[in-house]
């Protein structure tokens, strides 16, 4: 989806449609304005004329296919190369079991920050693992089951003598 966004966008014609128009005009597609904001700040010509002429509310209330021709006109007019499109690759966690358990457990982080924990976490050897996954919360240790003959085994007499001697050392 990146990569033909950023072809189209380079292209250098107006009137080329969208690709997959339907997934990147979504509500929720990652390609948003703030995205292609991001991307074109390292170019200073461009980033003189949006202070100028538009703050940032105002690009906002503009629809997104719109603002998409528009930034592809604005290219277009400033010869910007691709060289100024700062890609920013989104990491993909789905197939990450444990980004997936951590952002249910920590929903108070950041995802960025459960990303650099889960990759952390991930680095480690198998023995350090089980303590994070424990002391997360992520896996919890199985319970031994007690039969009468292993409950019995730890029942051990001891004379009350003994038991002042090694608790109170009062004999």
């Amino acid at each position: 989806m990146y990569r033909e966004f950023s072809r189209w966008l380079f292209d250098g014609s107006l009137i080329s449609p969208i690709p997959n128009e339907q997934e990147i005009l979504k509500y929720n597609s990652p390609i948003n304005h703030l995205y292609v904001l991001q991307c074109l700040l390292p170019h200073p010509k461009l980033t003189q004329y949006l202070n100028t002429y538009f703050n940032s509310y105002n690009l906002y209330q503009i629809p997104k296919k719109e603002f998409f021709f528009f930034v592809k006109h604005l290219v277009i007019r400033l010869n910007i190369n691709r060289t100024f499109f700062n890609f920013k690759k989104q990491r993909e966690y789905d197939n990450n079991e444990l980004y997936n358990k951590l952002i249910k457990k920590l929903p108070e982080l950041k995802s960025y920050d459960i990303s650099l924990l889960s990759e952390i976490i991930n680095q480690l050897d198998t023995n350090d693992k089980e303590g994070y996954y424990s002391a997360l919360g992520l896996s919890v240790p199985k319970k031994r089951k007690l039969n009468k003959r292993t409950k019995k085994e730890k029942i051990t007499k001891i004379s009350l003598e003994e038991y002042f001697k090694k608790f109170y050392n009062i004999i």
